[in-house]
């Protein structure tokens, strides 16, 4: 049995040996607290690092404090226990030649004792009808899990058009077998003996400084200026996909410790802008911290400045002891290229984006970032939420 009003939803199940009502309705505030402790109970620790504030707190940055202040936030509760949630949030993104208007899929869960009811479906109904009216052209989300993957394949999703892959430079070597063990495929594929090789390689390139400028300024920010927005407007034109990365964003994604703790380096030249990295070092697991280039961008055709950063990237990562770097980029980009270069070596789990279009005609821009090449496509990380 099925009664539904406006943004309302009231549904019967029988579950074989119970009859089970739920009832599925937006959220509201003041909610974040049991959302927290879904979240929490569903991924077996909400979010999967380490935090200087609540999760409470970073849920409040993440949906209701992002740049342009707008979510799309459904829950499912039985008597006032809440079992079921669907969250995303809007941005801008340029596709093609023009800024689309973006839904981003954030967190999904329904608790184990209350899946296979439809929980999840009816949900999805009621965020589609939250969206409804709010002008979205496009929405993204991204996945490693095989069965998500084919699932979206038998609907016809969109996919990127290009393979987005990780990438991973042990440094120690032991600690990764101790923890993944020699079976791991990672070092099936690569062997042991490689691995200790490319770190003896990777250590003498650190030492190699014939490319590095003088007149070239490294140095760490707590909050990027003014400058950064003309960094954009000097990048944008140069790509078919990537988010806009105003100073507004950037602050919001990488500035305020609520979204976490990342380490910004800007290069800089007369004071411009011309380039940047976010580094984030994980210590969820405080005897295996894992280091992350969470976003790297530079002036085009500054690969020079890339590779400034790069190094300094593995150098703060050494000195703060990591057991591994992890990196995520589109293959066959120039900043991919740079990876293999300092020995980052790609990892067997290929990471797809995948895309939903409304019915907004977006025909042109969709050819110009399906035809494009891998060096006119940014994606990274910090794009999504796992880091």
């Amino acid at each position: 049995m099925l009664k539904k009003n406006i943004m309302d939803l009231t549904v019967k199940m029988d579950d074989n040996s119970k009859s089970v009502d739920y009832h599925v309705r937006p959220y509201q505030p003041g909610e974040e607290e049991r959302l927290v402790e879904l979240l929490n109970f569903s991924f077996n620790g909400w979010p999967q690092f380490d935090l200087d504030c609540s999760p409470v707190e970073h849920w409040k940055w993440k949906f209701l404090e992002n740049p342009l202040g707008l979510h799309s936030i459904v829950v499912a509760e039985i008597d006032d226990k809440i079992i079921g949630f669907i969250g995303e949030f809007y941005q801008y993104v340029k596709v093609g030649d023009k800024l689309l208007y973006s839904r981003r899929s954030a967190e999904s869960a329904v608790h184990s004792d209350y899946r296979r009811m439809g929980v999840a479906t009816q949900m999805g109904i009621q965020i589609k009808e939250l969206r409804q009216g709010k002008g979205v052209q496009m929405g993204y989300s991204a996945s490693g899990n095989h069965i998500i993957i084919k699932y979206r394949e038998r609907r016809g999703t969109y996919f990127f058009p290009h393979v987005l892959c990780e990438k991973m430079l042990i440094r120690d070597v032991d600690k990764f077998l101790e923890r993944y063990g020699i079976k791991n495929k990672f070092i099936k594929k690569i062997g042991f003996l490689g691995l200790k090789s490319i770190n003896t390689i990777i250590n003498a390139v650190k030492t190699d400084k014939k490319n590095a400028h003088d007149d070239i300024k490294i140095k760490q920010i707590h909050e990027f200026d003014e400058n950064i927005d003309r960094f954009w407007e000097s990048v944008k034109d140069d790509y078919y996909f990537i988010i806009e990365r105003t100073q507004k964003y950037l602050n919001w994604r990488y500035c305020d410790k609520r979204g976490g703790d990342y380490y910004v380096v800007t290069a800089e030249e007369g004071g411009d802008v011309l380039g940047y990295i976010v580094l984030r070092v994980n210590r969820k697991l405080e005897d295996y911290p894992v280091g992350t280039i969470v976003d790297l961008l530079t002036l085009p055709g500054r690969l020079d400045v890339a590779r400034q950063l790069i190094v300094h990237a593995v150098d703060y990562f050494d000195e703060s002891k990591v057991i591994s770097m992890n990196v995520w980029t589109v293959k066959g980009h120039p900043y991919d290229v740079l990876y293999g270069g300092y020995g980052f070596l790609e990892l067997n789990r290929k990471v797809r984006k995948f895309f939903n279009t409304t019915p907004v005609d977006v025909g042109e821009e969709w050819g110009l970032f399906e035809s494009a090449v891998p060096g006119q496509l940014h994606v990274q990380y910090g794009d999504l939420d796992w880091i």
